[in-house]
């Protein structure tokens, strides 16, 4: 398989999937071919169907095809970019160009400009071969920017030259904030067909919903004009071949909410620039040393919406110094101050500048923090006043918070702006509703009643925070309020039978509990089980209870019954010289093939109960230990001691029953130990002669 179009060096590739099943393969270096092209072969079984990727990062994440530029058109799989191929007999797939389907177009080198004097109407990449004629530009550039509120900007274009200046040639092409190529334009504006500009005149772009006074002014429209971050640029030339005559801002960056001018912070948003009549050209796109600082700029740096001198150029902005205080909060500030004479004077703290001093604190006599020597109540920064209180018994108003910060104020719309951690709700009575519910009913409970006229869900929830199982939920009432109440769940997807009990009232044919409100500022808390008249409802024994139930031991519920005693089984086992390792694994140890073994001594704790296992011996040659089974022989149990013998596996058993143990087998066998075959050492000498012969026969 081929593929072209990057120039990459690190290509691989693999296949990912077999017949729709993820089975990724490594990858493989593809070989780079000279020509552009990278290829690699693959082994793949024939008439399966495989899906498979290219990588130009040595298979790392951010090396990948995207999915989303072949758009489900010759490629698939949960990321859109495994490509697929069904051999039927060896094949060699046709070169691909990257996140494509097809190969790569021809590459043909030339120039691309069509404004260029070489211009090659063939070519598909630029080779920067281009021949422009030169250029030569009128002394235009830009006289004034203004960045005025709503839709009211503009830039002034002014003709420096003696001569009237068709703008054909001339462009101001611009960026939005940051651009994607940092110092090349993004959008290349034009000026509007037969625009020009006579010596000495000024050509004028605006927004188009600009106020009547720009619009007066205004040569041609624009709405993209700078929000103060846009850089834009008075060139001449053609798209691929132009010179810059002048810029406002730069297309390098967004400078944040606007560029820095004559030590003006951010001073091409909401600000009129006026260039100085000093100025006698463009800065040939040098905007940092056109914007310059407090010190040496270009530029004039007016309010926003000063639109006095647009529609010419130049302008005088001599001016006459004011000596004076300019510290607005000086009592002797002078408005009309240029330059600050050192003459400032101030009030004493606290005071006016007629000598009035103001004392700020508590004024309520009954706060906490009462200031006798205030002359005016102080507030905090919720326009709250700063006395603070002992309960909500001295609280100035009949009803309000008490903040957790002693302050106090009354709410806004009710009891229920009183919200935070440590806040009180005065002059109401607290009424706590709490709810245990019984085995069989869930959901969130809600408290319905004729106070909230039976809503369903209306704010009403209960909440369980803690998870202790008591559900709970707070109101607030006046003073001898009687209500009818009842629990529901989720609403009123179930409610309470309340019929006949104790603790509840029949009213219109409808059996509810009900409450009376208490003095202000006490509580009440009305605990109850769901359908019952007992605060708490009956609760089943279960594990984690902490009591150790009739039902239940120590293999059922450790956390009650403690833990289960463990006994000493050791495996005393025969017939096993020439292994290199013993392991005896089973139900124990999960069939991991490391129970006991060789190197535990053979031992196992272990609490009471029925376990199978079988005997392995290890061939210890190699690395073993990583897959014991598979370097193993296993013994298993005779049929005749085949633990389980409904089942198809072959294991041995025991029983853990009180005590420890010891477990004794001879390996593939039902003995305990291995028993040895008896050895015929007889050579037939009956008479014990020294000689086999006749005699002995006849003797035997």
């Amino acid at each position: 398989m081929n593929i072209e179009g990057t120039e990459e060096v690190d290509m691989v590739a693999r296949t990912s999937t077999v017949d729709g099943e993820y089975s990724p393969s490594e990858w493989f270096p593809m070989a780079d071919n000279g020509d552009g092209t990278f290829s690699v072969e693959l082994d793949m079984e024939i008439g399966k169907t495989y899906g498979y990727n290219f990588n130009k990062a040595g298979g790392s994440g951010s090396g990948y095809e995207s999915g989303s530029a072949f758009d489900g058109e010759c490629s698939g799989g949960n990321y859109g970019n495994d490509r697929y191929v069904t051999p039927m007999e060896d094949m060699v797939l046709p070169a691909v160009c990257w996140e494509s389907c097809s190969a790569c177009p021809a590459i043909v080198e030339g120039c691309t400009d069509s404004t260029a004097l070489n211009f090659d109407e063939n070519a598909t990449v630029d080779n920067g071969t281009c021949e422009y004629a030169e250029l030569e530009a009128a002394n235009l550039f830009i006289s004034e920017a203004a960045e005025g509120s709503s839709n009211n900007k503009y830039i002034e274009i002014y003709n420096a030259s003696d001569e009237t200046v068709a703008l054909s040639g001339y462009a101001y092409p611009s960026v939005g904030n940051a651009p994607s190529v940092p110092g090349e334009y993004e959008y290349w504006n034009t000026f509007e067909e037969g625009a020009s500009i006579e010596p000495g005149g000024v050509y004028v772009i605006c927004h188009g919903s600009a106020d009547p006074y720009i619009l007066d002014y205004c040569n041609e429209t624009y709405t993209y004009l700078s929000n103060g971050d846009d850089g834009l640029c008075l060139v001449f030339g053609s798209e691929g071949n132009f010179d810059i005559l002048d810029c406002f801002g730069d297309w390098n960056g967004d400078p944040g909410s606007g560029w820095d001018v004559a030590g003006v912070s951010a001073a091409t948003k909401d600000h009129t620039l006026v260039r100085k009549a000093e100025v006698m050209m463009g800065n040939d796109g040098n905007w940092e040393a056109s914007a310059g600082d407090a010190d040496e700029s270009e530029w004039v740096v007016l309010d926003q919406n000063t639109w006095d001198y647009l529609g010419s150029h130049p302008h005088s902005f001599e001016s006459v110094d004011v000596s004076g205080c300019m510290n607005m909060d000086a009592c002797n500030y002078n408005a009309e101050a240029t330059v600050d004479d050192g003459s400032c004077e101030f009030a004493a703290e606290g005071c006016d500048c007629d000598g009035n001093c103001t004392v700020y604190g508590c004024m309520d006599p009954d706060a906490t923090n009462f200031d006798p020597n205030a002359t005016e109540q102080s507030y905090n920064e919720f326009d709250t006043s700063t006395c603070t209180y002992a309960s909500c018994d001295d609280i100035p108003t009949e009803m309000g918070c008490l903040w957790a910060d002693g302050t106090s104020s009354m709410w806004w719309d009710g009891w229920w702006n009183c919200e935070g951690e440590g806040v009180q709700v005065c002059g109401m009575h607290q009424v706590v509703f709490e709810l245990n519910l019984p085995d069989g009913v869930s959901g969130t409970p809600h408290v319905n009643g004729s106070y909230n006229g039976w809503c369903g869900s209306c704010y009403n929830s209960m909440s369980d925070d803690d998870g202790d199982g008591t559900w709970s939920h707070v109101q607030y009432f006046t003073e001898g309020e009687t209500f009818d109440y009842k629990f529901t769940i989720d609403g009123w997807t179930d409610q309470e039978d309340l019929t006949g009990l104790d603790c509840a009232v029949q009213t219109d044919g409808f059996w509810n509990r009900q409450f009376t409100a208490g003095a202000p500022n006490t509580s009440q808390t009305l605990a109850y089980c769901w359908e019952s008249c007992e605060a708490e409802c009956a609760v089943a024994p279960a594990c984690g209870d902490g009591v150790c139930d009739e039902n239940e031991d120590c293999s059922s519920c450790a956390s009650d019954c403690g833990e289960c005693p463990t006994y000493s089984v050791v495996f005393d086992l025969d017939g096993l010289d020439d292994c290199g390792f013993v392991s005896v694994t089973g139900s124990f140890d999960g069939w991991s093939g490391w129970g006991a073994h060789t190197d535990n001594g053979m031992t196992v704790d272990l609490v009471d109960g029925d376990y199978e296992y079988t005997i392995l011996c290890v061939n210890t040659v190699g690395e073993w230990w990583n897959d014991i089974w598979g370097n193993s022989t296993q013994y298993f149990a005779p049929t005749e001691c085949d633990w389980n013998p409904d089942d198809e596996y072959a294991n041995y058993g025991f029983t853990v029953a009180g005590a420890d143990m010891t477990v004794s087998m001879c390996a593939g066998t039902c003995d305990a130990v291995c028993i040895e075959e008896p050895v015929c050492a007889y050579d037939g000498d009956v008479n014990l002669d020294g000689n086999l012969n006749v005699t002995d026969i006849v003797l035997m």
